[in-house]
């Protein structure tokens, strides 16, 4: 039986701990490198803010600030719910490799080393081609059905749009276009109407997960990976320029009143995505 070996790309927050996680209950995870990206001073982050969205964006921001600190433990309680026990810190007994880029010299350096077959990625900042050069394959859980929904805050705009058919999450092939890489595999989530869209997000990251140990399963078993490319055609790139308090309120609105549920009723009755839904077939070898 073959053994998939594996290092994961990611930054430190309670989803990503999830994958570490995972990964290595799965076995062959040889290293976990962590995108540590130093925080701006607080001064330099309310002056970006004011720059780009003026006062009425500045003082979302804290206010924001001010409600997820408040909020703290609720947030604790639902990563709880979502991801049990395994979102608070990294696994034990995995080498960890921390970095203020996920591009630096020492990565490629790692990979080299540690030669893993495998690269899972999840939350970083956008890979370089010569980290993407490397033999291993790198794989990406996107929160979006690509090509649909690619780049940032997909889970949002979908909502915007009224369009909850749209939230769901994609394992694909990173290369040089932003979430435009070959699919892998492909799901929506079950929602609910207390959900919102970091919960939503948290949902993505479990399915996704378990999409990825299915298939590493399959692979393991003896079956062969099918991709199948993306009509980048269809659908949009979100940019983070693209996004502004304004959205936010927005979705805010639309949840306070109701939306959600109402969506969620009417979901049979909408027409979903043709979702890529198994990566493994056939009997070849990995």
């Amino acid at each position: 039986m073959l053994s998939i070996s594996t290092v994961c790309f990611i930054r430190p927050e309670p989803a990503a701990f999830f994958l570490a996680h995972r990964l290595h209950q799965m076995g062959g995870l040889k290293a976990i490198v962590v995108e540590e990206s130093p925080p701006l001073p607080r001064w330099q982050r309310l002056r970006y803010k004011w720059q780009k969205e003026g006062w009425p964006g500045l003082w979302m921001s804290l206010r924001l600030r001010l409600k997820a600190q408040r909020g703290q433990e609720r947030t604790e309680q639902m990563y709880q719910v979502v991801f049990g026990e395994s979102w608070r810190d990294l696994p034990d007994q995995v080498p960890v490799l921390r970095v203020r880029s996920i591009n630096e010299a020492r990565v490629g350096a790692w990979l080299d080393r540690f030669q893993p077959d495998w690269v899972v990625v999840h939350g970083t900042t956008i890979i370089r081609a010569e980290i993407l050069d490397k033999p291993s394959l790198f794989l990406n859980i996107h929160w979006g059905l690509s090509p649909w929904y690619r780049g940032v805050r997909c889970t949002e705009w979908a909502l915007l749009n009224e369009d909850i058919r749209g939230i769901g999450v994609t394992l694909h092939r990173l290369s040089k276009r932003i979430d435009g890489g070959d699919i892998l595999a492909q799901s929506e989530i079950d929602l609910e109407p207390h959900d919102h869209p970091h919960r939503m997000d948290m949902k993505l990251t479990r399915k996704g997960v378990a999409l990825l140990e299915e298939i590493k399963f399959q692979v393991e078993q003896g079956q062969k990976l099918h991709f199948m490319p993306q009509d980048l055609s269809q659908g949009k790139l979100y940019t983070t320029r693209m996004w502004s308090y304004r959205q936010h309120q927005q979705i805010r609105s639309l949840l306070k009143a109701g939306k959600l549920t109402s969506w969620l009723a009417s979901k049979d009755q909408r027409a979903s995505y043709p979702l890529t839904s198994s990566g493994t077939g056939g009997a070849s070898p990995y």
